[in-house]
């Protein structure tokens, strides 16, 4: 534009492009891509919301709006030919919330700097702006898993004993000694069977893919970002080349000491490699040479330091490249290494066994010695004794301690080798479309207005 605002451009995207019923809730992050067609003059650019509305046609210098609030500050621009991306994932927010919609104001941070970015309108290079927005949504909970059948059978009952004869009327005679107690009956080693596992349910939303941080020195838009603590809380920081592991993630953008710094911490982000270049399905690592960038660690698993994602893009050496970020710092080690998996929940309880058989009655002591008879009674006596009773059924298989809980810790540390194993092939072997694939959310992308 000339006149006043000479310097500046401004680019509108059309958002009615998103899914009928999409909220501010559903928009994860939001990307804006420029290409750089032309450098004339090295230097750095602010990325504005535009604070009033313009049309195509009808803007100039002299009428276009101002800047309403700054996205990104001092972004450097010094290559011509490549992309410039800027997180602008609170502003797409604020516009699906129902703020008006008045695009992005690009603007030069200083006098010197004079770059061209592509427009729509582009006849050579035809890399018109993007702005690449990821949403998300909340599945349904998983059905119950069915619980495991019961047995309903009872042991049988035993036999009834016969009548006792009645006593003889009369005082009763001296008890004998109580004898030995029956042995317990043998009890069985039979482990009962278990019952099947239900359904598993859908997934959970993903977490957040970035997160706030207060920058502590200094925080560089793609460069790997470590967190240190002070006055109580955690803060990032541009790494070094001695940060190998404890890698928290990039900066979305550039800030200085004391700003809100947004460091993506998950899925796909960007950084700049070293003097090495990196290859697509390659493993991303933090560089030994070049302070807060990523370097090309090679086709096969590393073995030490921190794996910090995958490289979705084939660039060259000190470039700018997208990646998947892993998210939790894994340590190289082994491709079936990894992190025990969470214990599987208890199996319903299997049917309750038989009982065992009763031990053999022990032996009846000595009748004691029958006392004088003594006068005629008119009291009935006691009744006599009850007959023994039949033999109870026999006590179901105890389950041995501890076995169910150790075999489902081992099926699912299996179950968790088998899938980190899969999730490594897949990510080396997969071809330049994985980045589709890799943003399970869909990816809504919305093209400038004219």
């Amino acid at each position: 534009m000339g006149g006043t605002n000479a310097g500046s451009a401004l680019v509108q995207f059309d958002l009615a492009t998103l899914p009928d019923g999409t909220t501010a809730d559903n928009v994860s992050k939001a990307v804006l891509t420029l290409f750089v067609n032309k450098v004339n003059a090295a230097g750095t650019v602010n990325i504005s919301v535009a604070n009033g509305g313009w049309t195509e046609l009808g803007v100039n210098g002299n009428n276009a709006p101002a800047a309403a609030g700054t996205i990104a500050g001092g972004v450097s621009v010094s290559t011509s030919g490549t992309y410039l991306y800027v997180d602008v994932t609170a502003a797409v927010q604020n516009w699906v919330a129902g703020i008006t919609n008045n695009g992005f104001l690009i603007s030069a941070n200083d006098g010197d700097v004079s770059i061209a970015f592509d427009s729509k309108e582009s006849v050579t290079t035809s890399h018109p702006a993007m702005l690449n927005i990821t949403l998300t949504a909340t599945g349904p909970t998983g059905p119950t898993g069915a619980t495991g059948a019961s047995s309903t059978v009872a042991g049988p009952t035993g036999a009834t004993g016969a009548a006792g004869t009645a006593g003889l009327t009369g005082p009763t005679g001296v008890a004998g000694v109580a004898g030995p107690a029956g042995a317990a009956g043998a009890s069985s080693t039979v482990v009962g069977p278990i019952g099947p596992t239900g359904p598993t349910g859908v997934s959970g939303p993903p977490g957040p893919s970035t997160v706030n941080y207060v920058c502590n020195s200094i925080c560089t838009q793609n460069l790997l970002q470590v967190l240190t603590t002070a006055g109580g809380q955690s803060q990032a920081g541009n790494a070094s080349a001695s940060n190998l592991t404890g890698i928290a993630g990039t900066a979305s953008g550039s800030f200085l000491a004391g700003q809100t710094v947004p460091v993506s911490v998950y899925g796909t982000a960007y950084c700049q490699f070293d003097g090495n270049g990196v290859t697509a399905g390659d493993y991303v690592q933090a560089s030994a040479t070049v302070d807060g960038n990523c370097t090309d660690a090679g086709g096969s698993y590393p073995t030490a330091n921190q794996i910090i994602g995958i490289a979705l893009a084939t660039v060259g050496a000190n470039t700018t490249a997208s990646i998947f970020l892993f998210g939790a710092e894994i340590r190289g080690s082994s491709p079936l290494a990894g992190p025990t998996g969470a214990a599987g929940s208890t199996g319903a309880t299997g049917a309750t066994g038989l009982t065992g058989t009763t031990g053999p009655a022990g032996t009846a002591g000595p009748a004691g010695t029958t006392g004088a008879t003594g006068a005629s009674s008119t009291v009935a006596g006691p009744t006599g004794a009850t007959g023994a009773s039949g033999a109870k059924a026999n006590t179901g298989p105890t389950e041995a301690a501890g076995s169910r809980p150790a075999q489902r810790a081992q099926r699912a540390q299996l179950e968790r080798l088998a899938q980190l194993e899969r999730l490594v092939q897949w990510e080396r072997l997969a071809q330049p479309e994985r980045l589709a694939r890799l943003r399970a959310p869909p990816i809504s992308t919305a093209r400038p207005q004219r």
